[in-house]
């Protein structure tokens, strides 16, 4: 059994988790969380506790690049945007992605939002009206694998459920971004690689998605949690029990 309480706190938060009333309290006040509160029970009981702050962390990957050229923009006078599935393997903020890409033009900023997923589709923004990771044109230079951070995070993902990174920007005939990704062989287990082209990016509908693996089975990323610099908070440990007498 395990818990997961996310949030922000400071170096006089305190956090009480109650196994006897099965809650958590921030400073007096219950929160919430996700998973089961464990019961101790006579004996020896393992108590692990896992924190994610400072340092990005890396999770997921698909680093494989064959050259293939995936539009995000207007090349010609029509949009495209595309769409990477991924699964990750622990809980946190995504706080940090690299990809690989470059420009033609002067596009607008290229926008990576993270969608939910519905039956295998991007299906809405992870969080309403968050803008997501926004990287201005001028980062890709001459192309090649770019970093994007983000120091306020907006997208705290559970480990084991799917998502989706969604890739989009303004529309400018002429000016545009290629992003690289591998070739039709499936080389990432946990995702695919959609495409949409239409007048809204993306789209309304998310059965217009069209599969990409004719083209590319996967996009080239890295995904990476955590809040970056340095620690600036510790955490000290109290476990209070009460002694029953039978």
């Amino acid at each position: 059994m395990s818990i997961e309480i996310d949030g922000e706190y400071s170096a006089t938060d305190e956090v009480v988790v109650d196994l006897a009333n099965q809650t958590v309290k921030k400073n007096g006040v219950d929160v919430p969380f996700l998973g089961n509160i464990p019961t101790f029970l006579k004996g020896d009981n393992d108590l692990h506790i896992t924190y994610q702050g400072a340092t990005y962390v890396l999770d997921q990957e698909q680093v494989d690049d064959n050259g293939t050229s995936l539009a995000v923009g207007n090349p010609a006078g029509t949009k495209y945007c595309q769409a990477q599935s991924f699964i990750p393997s622990q809980s946190g903020y995504l706080s940090q992605l690299k990809i690989y890409g470059a420009k033609t033009g002067t596009p607008g900023s290229l926008q990576i939002r993270v969608y939910s997923d519905n039956g295998d589709l991007p299906f809405e923004n992870l969080v309403s009206g968050a803008s997501g990771f926004l990287e201005p044109e001028s980062s890709f230079g001459a192309g090649g694998v770019i970093t994007i951070s983000d120091s306020t995070p907006d997208y705290y993902l559970r480990k084991g459920v799917k998502y989706w990174l969604v890739f989009t920007t303004t529309d400018s005939v002429g000016n545009y971004y290629t992003l690289s990704g591998s070739n039709t062989t499936d080389h990432y287990a946990n995702g695919k690689l959609l495409r949409y082209d239409g007048a809204v990016t993306p789209p309304a509908d998310p059965n217009d998605w069209v599969d990409q693996v004719a083209v590319s089975a996967d996009m080239y990323f890295q995904t990476y949690q955590g809040q970056g610099g340095s620690a600036d908070w510790v955490v000290d440990y109290v476990i209070s029990y009460v002694k029953r007498y039978l």
